[in-house]
């Protein structure tokens, strides 16, 4: 009798110290990587691909601004640089052969050097026309940006073929290329470096559990400023798992349980 009850006693005690009773839990919600906010780059039309907030897409453009006068000014700058690269041809053949008649005698060294200055003058235009076109190249590509990554659609501001003036707010997406879960945690709660401890995840919504790590350590926040009277911090998780079903989970709460 006295054995069955030392060996009730050891069970006991055993339970109480199995690693389990060693473990933190705390708690967060799954997100993505981080949120892209899109605005108009000149006045136009808006022209949305089918899309939707909440949908989760990849690989497409996400709208298009219809302006067509930097498509026009795009085309007058080309017509400009075939015009002055021609220019500079012609310049360059002129040097060369006053550069012979320079050395022959016939003209003198400041009509020889009066055409390196519009060779020069010339090499300036097409580096400015260049930079011009570079310059509307990158404003048509802001008006039409195509994403590659996963991502889901957090909001739309406009309506579709709706008229928009530069610098108005026209989509909010969050990339879902990585998942992460932030969790506060108190340092002076939790023993040793928080960077060697093995993590897990556990869905509370349908039990999805995998393993994560630590990615940065923050101080927690007050209306977008650091409060450095907190002792608390912010640990920013990388989930790993099956994307898919973990693109369904997201903006659902997990368990978090720190060894």
């Amino acid at each position: 009798m006295n054995l069955c009850i030392m060996n009730f006693i050891f069970i006991f005690l055993a339970s109480l110290f199995s690693p389990k009773a060693f473990c933190d839990i705390y708690y967060g919600v799954l997100h993505g990587n981080k949120v892209i906010h899109f605005k108009s780059p000149y006045p136009g039309i808006i022209k949305l691909s089918d899309i939707e907030e909440g949908e989760i897409k990849q690989n497409i453009t996400l709208f298009k601004v219809l302006n067509h006068e930097y498509n026009s000014k795009n085309l007058l700058i080309e017509k400009k640089l075939q015009a002055e690269r021609k220019k500079k041809h012609r310049l360059q053949t002129d040097y060369k052969e006053s550069k012979y008649a320079y050395e022959s005698g016939y003209i003198s060294k400041d009509e020889l050097l009066d055409i390196e200055d519009k060779i020069n003058d010339s090499n300036m235009t097409i580096i400015n026309l260049n930079v011009e076109q570079d310059n509307i190249a990158n404003m048509l590509k802001l008006a039409k940006p195509f994403v590659y990554s996963p991502f889901i659609i957090r909001n739309i501001f406009v309506n579709n073929e709706q008229y928009v003036n530069s610098g108005d707010d026209i989509i909010d997406i969050e990339l879902l290329d990585k998942f992460f879960i932030d969790v506060k945690i108190d340092p002076v709660s939790l023993h040793g470096n928080i960077k060697e401890k093995k993590i897990e995840y556990r869905s509370l919504v349908n039990g999805l559990s995998g393993f994560a790590s630590v990615i940065r350590v923050t101080r927690t926040t007050e209306s977008g400023q650091d409060d450095k009277s907190s002792g608390l911090r912010v640990v920013t998780l990388n989930i790993t798992g099956d994307h898919k079903k973990l693109s369904e989970l997201l903006d659902t709460a997990f368990e978090i349980e720190i060894k």
